[in-house]
């Protein structure tokens, strides 16, 4: 059993998520508003595989002569995730947040796709604003391995009990 756009947008539209068919027909699409601006999510399907992809585009086009900045806090950014990774698209000078979810013989469930889209969102969403402090305010490339280290502090950091 296969599963396809279709199926994903039924799954998604039964949880109040609206994602509209791409003009191309091979994704999904929806704006997500977020603090620090909209973000472009698509949900894709690999025909050659039982693959479901969520990108999340970023709403800036990275300078040019900050790319070296933006790819080294990728790196840097890359190596503290665990799930998905990002991307920098050098001929579209953009920013995405790339994660997949395997589908083996089984269809995929709601549960998984919106685990996989929350938690997508919460990543770009806890690294928009030191992503675009990199990419456009000359921010050092180390600012969202700090802020993903501090939410990471915040989450696991025991109460202290006097």
């Amino acid at each position: 059993m296969t599963t396809t756009l279709d199926d994903i947008a039924g799954l998604l539209h039964a949880h109040g998520l609206a994602l509209s068919i791409s003009p191309d027909g091979r994704a999904l699409c929806a704006p997500f508003q977020l603090p620090g601006g909209v973000l472009e999510v698509m949900v894709l399907v690999h025909p050659q595989g039982p693959v479901v992809e969520l990108d999340i585009v970023f709403p800036f086009v990275v300078p040019a002569h900050r790319a070296g900045a933006v790819l080294e806090a990728v790196g840097l950014a890359n190596m503290m995730l665990r799930l998905g990774r990002f991307d920098y698209d050098a001929a579209h000078r953009r920013l995405l947040y790339r994660a997949f979810h395997a589908v083996a013989d089984a269809p995929v469930t709601a549960a998984q796709l919106l685990l996989l889209l929350r938690t997508g969102l919460l990543i770009s969403e806890q690294l928009q604003l030191p992503f675009q402090d990199v990419c456009l305010r000359g921010g050092h490339p180390g600012l969202p391995v700090a802020e993903l280290l501090e939410g990471a502090r915040a989450f696991v950091q025991p109460e202290v009990q006097p």
